[in-house]
């Protein structure tokens, strides 16, 4: 298992290429917006860990990372 922020460089690329190797992949420590977390999702990540620490609070109209979790 590893946590991945996926909005830093080669986050995307990261997540996909682990996933593959049958790693399982987290999100987390992240600043990412709720589209990127679903990418990292739709890559392979199966995991949120650590929600709220380095990451923005929910909102109605930007969920941001923990909504995308979620």
């Amino acid at each position: 298992m590893v946590t991945i922020a996926p909005e830093l460089p080669g986050g995307l690329d990261a997540v996909r290429r682990l996933a593959d190797a049958g790693v399982v992949v987290a999100i987390g420590h992240t600043d990412a917006s709720y589209d990127l977390v679903r990418a990292a999702i739709d890559a392979g990540a199966r995991v949120g860990t650590h929600l709220f620490n380095a990451m923005p609070g929910v909102h109605h109209r930007d969920p941001g990372p923990v909504g995308a979790l979620l």
